[in-house]
């Protein structure tokens, strides 16, 4: 229908020829237009019914769970002693970093999907599909995981109060041994059965469940600090500096969650100022829960190897409050499955999106009367219940956790490349090479920091052996095996330096050769983040730094997983991909950048208008008044794109005032993206 060919009434007006927004003669790594992410925002048939405190609500409903049940107890007997508070708070920290990514890129692309649209218009079409497999892990596949462990608990629960072998206990678990879980795949069907029911029964259960999961940690807190002993916050870290940030490692998994709320963002009421806000006010709750959680169990019992100090239950019994053993026992059971529901939440809409770009299948983004996603709740269901039945826990730990700090890494990369690259289809500049070397080399000084970690542990060994050998009487025969360790270590531990330092020469060459656009998308309305691109980089190789620590096993599956979306892309998205065999893209692609890239000084962005109000879509103002040229010199300059067999779009009055609008044509209608001028106007239309 199109050659895609723009003519221009202007000279100052670069004329590219039509081109997929990506790198060029790369299909895979086509971009999404900001334009485009908007218009179906604003089109979504999705019931934007989400307030600021649902929001809060099912981001606290999906962060805190085991992490104050098991995580808590964990750190403080194992790593850090009393100063478990300390790794709570530096965990929290180092969440913020990622989380004002998170913020910022919500109020500038408010769309279903969080970090897979994210990924898409930054990064391209493969990065944004494998990006939707990381949130399918973090939020669907983890979701099942925790059914798993909520059904293993009770269990062994029952089987613990029982005393002896019920009758009854086969019900619960009728293939022991064989890993089989009927009750943890019936949770997840319930799951699966609310939200069928629509949006309001799934929010009105989440928050009712919500609501007596804090009821129960507040009890544990105000309980613990009420036997708060102060002795027993001495030795503060018995561990150590080492004992405190391993703390603060196994800390950070315990604020995982707190995305979800991004990826709920297409059903947001007022997504620009409600996601950031709900973003924040989740880790603020939440923070605090983990760290006077912290503060009540050390207090309660001292750290002196006894199992008391794992767990609120066990401290109960060893302060003799039993009773409130089986509060905290009964409310951990009782708290587990809104982590479940809220996690299942977001899984048929990232289907949906998916499904929208013609990554999966269509039926999958149909809606029935009531708005409720049928199809793709039931599919991801059906699934969701296989994987909570068949698949043990343990196997699916790690490999969560890895998908969630891809994600992270992802976003914050994401966020540098939304702030500085200047979206051109044709010159899209040195950004992205830029972001992706960082990335590359925060990988490498992450996985000699696990190198040296590991060298550091042998040399522990080793003069733990020699000294036992010395206390029996031996010779000295470790003394080799021991300067071998400690060789490797300091090998390790500088390269790890060496690639973190050169990590930072690219951000300091991201700050200086790739300036923040003179036009910030999303206008100066929207959230943004401090001190870019130094934060996100931060956040960046925070997330590198824990996911090399993983398991070589669950990195293993990770790659298998990702060469696995790859092939599927490969084989069916590819061709399928609405984006791909769209007319209008590179046109608007080149609009966004033009607007974007503008070197006057003191307008508002093209794309700044969030899809929250009904006028969007249809005339709502989404730019401002431009003013452009040399020493304050106005010059007129217009985008024009004309289609073979079609009369010139100028021919049909564009949106004005930086609107978007409808086109109306003899031959059909179409999508008006402009921005006003003084005198003229740069307009870009495009039919669809």
């Amino acid at each position: 229908m199109t050659n895609g060919r723009y003519n221009t009434l202007s000279q100052n007006t670069r004329t590219p020829s039509r081109r997929l927004p990506g790198l060029p003669g790369v299909p895979a790594l086509i971009r999404k237009p900001l334009a485009v992410v908007l218009m179906e925002a604003s089109n979504d048939p999705l019931v934007r019914h989400l307030t600021l405190f649902d929001l809060v609500v099912i981001g606290v409903a999906g962060t805190v769970g085991s992490g104050i049940f098991a995580i808590v107890g964990l750190i403080g007997s194992t790593y850090a002693g009393p100063a478990a508070v300390v790794s709570w708070v530096l965990a929290g920290i180092g969440c913020v970093f990622s989380g004002l990514s998170y913020a910022e890129l919500s109020s500038i692309i408010p769309s279903e999907g969080g970090t897979y649209a994210y990924a898409f218009v930054a990064l391209g079409e493969l990065p944004a599909i494998v990006t939707a497999w990381c949130l399918t892990l973090e939020f669907g596949i983890s979701g099942a995981a925790v059914a798993r462990a909520w059904a293993d608990k009770i269990v062994e629960w029952v089987t613990l109060g029982a005393k002896t072998e019920s009758r009854w206990i086969w019900l619960l678990d009728p293939f022991p041994g064989l890993g089989i879980s009927p009750l943890a795949g019936l949770l997840q069907a319930a799951c699966v059965v609310v939200l069928l029911r629509g949006v309001e029964m799934s929010k009105r259960v989440t928050t009712v469940m919500t609501a007596i999961k804090m009821a129960v940690c507040i009890f544990i807190i105000v309980g613990g600090l009420a036997l708060f002993d102060p002795g027993n916050m001495l030795p503060f870290a018995p561990m150590g500096v080492a004992g405190v940030i391993r703390g603060s490692s196994a800390a950070f998994f315990g604020y995982l969650g707190y995305d979800e709320v991004c990826a709920l963002a297409g059903e947001s009421i007022n997504p620009r100022r409600d996601v950031p806000l709900a973003i924040a006010y989740t880790l603020a709750i939440v923070a605090a829960t983990y760290v006077l959680s912290a503060l009540a169990l050390s207090g309660m019992v001292p750290v002196d190897g006894s199992a008391a100090s794992s767990s609120f239950v066990l401290a109960f019994a060893a302060r003799g409050w039993h009773w409130a053993c089986q509060i905290v026992a009964v409310g951990e059971l009782v708290s587990l499955p809104v982590v479940v529901l809220a996690s299942f939440l977001v899984q048929p809409r990232l289907l949906f999106v998916l499904a929208s770009d013609g990554l999966l299948p269509k039926s999958l983004a149909s809606t029935d009367e009531r708005g409720v996603l049928t199809t793709a709740t039931t599919a991801a269901g059906g699934v969701m219940v296989a994987i909570a039945t068949f698949a043990p826990f343990a196997v699916l730990d790690d490999l969560v956790s890895a998908g969630v700090l891809l994600c992270f890494a992802i976003t914050n990369s994401c966020a540098i490349v939304i702030r500085r690259s200047n979206l051109d289809p044709i010159f899209p500049g040195p950004c992205r090479p830029l972001v992706l070397l960082f990335n590359a080399l925060c990988l490498a000084g992450g996985l000699l920091v696990r190198v040296a970690c590991a060298a550091a542990d042998r040399v522990s060994l080793s003069v733990a052996a020699t000294a036992a050998e010395g206390g029996n009487g031996g010779g000295g025969g470790g003394g080799g095996g021991s300067t071998a360790a400690e060789a490797a270590e300091a090998t390790a531990a500088t390269a790890a330096a060496l690639a973190f330092l050169a990590a930072g020469l690219v951000a300091l060459a991201l700050s200086i050769c790739c300036p923040e656009l003179p036009h910030p998308l999303g206008g100066p309305e929207a959230f943004r983040g401090p001190f870019s691109p130094w934060v996100p980089a931060v956040g960046t190789a925070i997330s590198w730094i824990l996911l090399t620590q993983l398991s070589w096993a669950s990195l293993r599956w990770t790659l298998w997983a990702v060469g696995a979306v790859s092939l599927w892309y490969f084989t069916y998205g590819l061709k399928h991909s609405v984006g791909q065999k769209s007319r209008t893209w590179p046109q608007l692609a080149a609009a966004t950048a033009a607007a974007a890239s503008n070197t006057s000084t003191g307008e508002e962005s093209l794309l700044e208008s969030p899809p929250s109000t009904p006028e969007f879509g249809s005339g709502k103002r989404m730019g401002g008044n431009h003013d452009r040229g040399a020493g304050g010199k106005r010059e007129r300059s217009q985008l024009r794109a004309t289609f073979p067999g079609e009369p010139p779009l100028d021919s049909v009055s564009p949106a004005r005032g930086g609107s978007t609008g409808r086109l109306s044509g003899e031959e059909g209608e179409g999508l008006a993206v402009g921005a006003q001028k003084e005198e003229g106007y740069m307009s870009f239309a495009a039919l669809t």
